[in-house]
């Protein structure tokens, strides 16, 4: 949007209602991007998981190996 739109657009609606709207689709985008990072959060917590599952089994092996 150009300078000349914005003018026109605050000067039609009034600056609350132009300032209400940005914030809208201000707080769509940022919860759009917070539910890409915890996406990518839950994927971590999933492998770190996992990997500790492995962990612990080959503990408990090498635990029983070792009162052997």
């Amino acid at each position: 949007m150009d300078y000349e739109a914005i003018v026109s657009t605050i000067s039609t609606l009034g600056f609350p209602i132009v300032v209400a709207g940005a914030l809208f689709w201000y707080i769509m985008k940022k919860d759009e991007q917070h539910r890409d990072e915890m996406k990518c959060m839950r994927d971590s917590l999933d492998k770190n998981s996992s990997i500790l599952d492995e962990l612990k089994g080959l503990i408990n092996y090498l635990v029983s190996e070792l009162k052997k």
